[in-house]
């Protein structure tokens, strides 16, 4: 299933699961092990989590660019929300509506990392990859960006596969951060 559908999050269900079944599970992709009996709000939110991961804000001020990935990631079943203004960013984050920011650190008036840190100041999680297209100019944004939690760096131009890797880590991350404890 997982070769067919890589993008479908696999959860596993035991009551009697050893530490070697887990480990391959998690070895063959799936994001984490949920226990019998199982907690329902648990569950729930852990499916509300992966559902918010699938929803990604665009900032970019590239509108050819922005609106071809936006295009691009919605055919392959994300939501996605693509602004620039950063009054309008915030209140994406704070309604929980977007779940990854895709960041271009290039903007006009106010920088990639300036907005990064306002996103931190922000007490809603949100995960944040960063984009650009002058890696050689940017390499101590791209430092501070990393610093500041950002979860990577996509040089322009990039293959959409690469993203999608990257989202794919990310919700995987948050499941097994959410299973752990460890997520809002």
């Amino acid at each position: 299933l997982k070769k067919r559908a890589p993008n479908l999050p696999f959860l596993l269900m035991t009551a009697y699961a050893s530490d070697e079944v887990i480990q391959e599970g998690l070895r063959e992709g799936i994001l984490g092990v949920l226990t019998k009996p199982l907690n329902i709000d648990a569950f729930l939110a852990l499916c509300q989590e992966l559902q918010r991961h699938h929803s990604l804000l665009i900032i970019d001020d590239d509108p050819i660019f922005r609106e071809a990935l936006g295009e691009t990631l919605r055919a392959r079943g994300y939501r996605v929300l693509e602004i620039l203004n950063p009054a309008q960013v915030e209140e994406a984050i704070r309604e929980r509506r977007c779940g990854v920011v895709l960041l271009d650190l290039k903007l006009p008036g106010l920088s990639g990392i300036d907005l990064l840190r306002r996103l931190r100041a922000i007490d809603v999680p949100c995960r944040v990859v960063l984009i650009t297209a002058y890696a050689e100019e940017l390499k101590e944004e791209i430092r501070e960006g990393l610093e500041l939690g950002a979860e990577a760096c996509l040089i322009k131009p990039f293959e959409i596969q690469e993203l999608e890797d990257e989202l794919r880590q990310i919700r995987s991350k948050a499941a097994r951060d959410l299973l752990a404890g460890s997520w809002e």
